[in-house]
């Protein structure tokens, strides 16, 4: 019995490393919307409600782990109910990324960046912020069309880093789905 389950535990790690020698040398480019479950509530008596685009990229790969960027374009969903709302900034970070079958692979990534916020509130200075992101998901390969779509859930965390007050910060939680392209 013992025999079968390290047997099986040296079939897997084997598969797992033939498929990441195959994954992990390529790049890609995707491009994903994203909309916000989790909501702040504002001092004005509001939600915070943003809907997102993003375009995330390789920047550069080192066996499961890569270095990416990405681009945000943010629009918060009639925010103090007058007007809606806008961000956009970048995000640059590191993604770590496990294979679970040939094609199913869990991924995890962590970034940061400059952002700019239009909004007007008492809880965050409008104007130029950083946008800290944390992911969990799930991306599906499809190899023969060097094509992959992704499912993630996203923490984000927006704040000026102390530079101007008020610097409360805001806290959104998204559900993301994407499309992607390797090479």
């Amino acid at each position: 019995m013992k025999s079968a389950y390290i047997y099986t535990c040296l079939l897997i790690a084997l598969s797992t490393a033939l498929h990441a020698q195959q994954f992990y040398k390529k790049k890609f480019f995707s491009t994903s919307i994203g909309n916000g479950v989790i909501n702040e509530f504002l001092p004005e008596g509001d939600a915070y409600r943003p809907m997102t685009i993003l375009g995330n990229f390789s920047i550069h790969r080192m066996g499961k782990f890569t270095i990416y960027g990405e681009l945000q374009l943010v629009q918060t969903l009639g925010t103090l109910q007058t007007k809606t709302d806008y961000e956009f900034g970048t995000n640059f970070g590191f993604m770590f990324n496990q294979p679970i079958t040939k094609e199913l692979s869990l991924i995890a990534a962590i970034g940061s960046g400059p952002h700019y916020i239009s909004v007007v509130t008492r809880l965050q200075a409008s104007g130029f912020i950083f946008s800290d992101n944390f992911e969990l998901g799930f991306v599906y390969e499809v190899p023969e069309f060097g094509s992959f779509v992704t499912a993630k859930a996203r923490f984000r965390h927006i704040s000026n880093a102390g530079i101007e007050n008020p610097n409360g910060g805001i806290d959104n939680g998204f559900v993301v789905i994407g499309i992607g392209k390797t090479w």
